[in-house]
């Protein structure tokens, strides 16, 4: 009887980046506007992350998967209720890759997002997370209790 246990000789490190921050606040506008001032960031082979900017710059054509999660706080609830939504932005191709409606109900203090996209990016592409509000009022300023905001390859072209 002969065991074998297939390996693999070439191993390639993670293409892809991560970005997390602490508490902070954020002003809510209509206008769709980048999440900034990331406090943790990594980046792998592949992917330039500048938590400054909260971007990722890409530099290799595949597929990606891009995820986001967010939690808001302090949040002054209206009589119908808000809507904010957070997304991903690629901005060299000025195009939303993934937008997600986070319902603030009328007595809501409390409101959190995530979701998970795949989108086939280009080298130097630079993508970034944004959020906007959609309707109602949130409050002058809501706080942030954390961001994850993480890119990884699923297949190079």
């Amino acid at each position: 009887v002969v065991h074998t246990q297939p390996r693999s000789l070439l191993i390639l490190p993670p293409i892809g980046g991560s970005m997390k921050t602490i508490p902070t606040t954020i002003a809510p506008v209509i206008s769709p506007s980048a999440f900034i001032g990331f406090t943790e960031v990594g980046d792998f082979v592949g992917v330039v992350a500048d938590g400054v900017g909260g971007t990722f710059t890409l530099s290799r054509n595949g597929k990606y998967e891009t995820s986001l999660s967010v939690s808001f706080s302090g949040i002054t609830g209206q009589n119908n209720g808000s809507v904010m939504q957070i997304g991903v932005f690629n901005v060299t191709q000025n195009k939303l890759l993934f937008g997600y409606n986070v319902i603030v109900g009328r007595e809501d203090t409390l409101a959190s997002g995530s979701f998970t996209t795949q989108d086939d990016l280009l080298e130097g592409d630079i993508i970034v997370a944004r959020y906007s509000e959609l309707s109602g009022a949130v409050g002058n300023t809501v706080a942030i209790d954390n961001i994850s905001f993480n890119i990884t390859s699923v297949h190079l072209t």
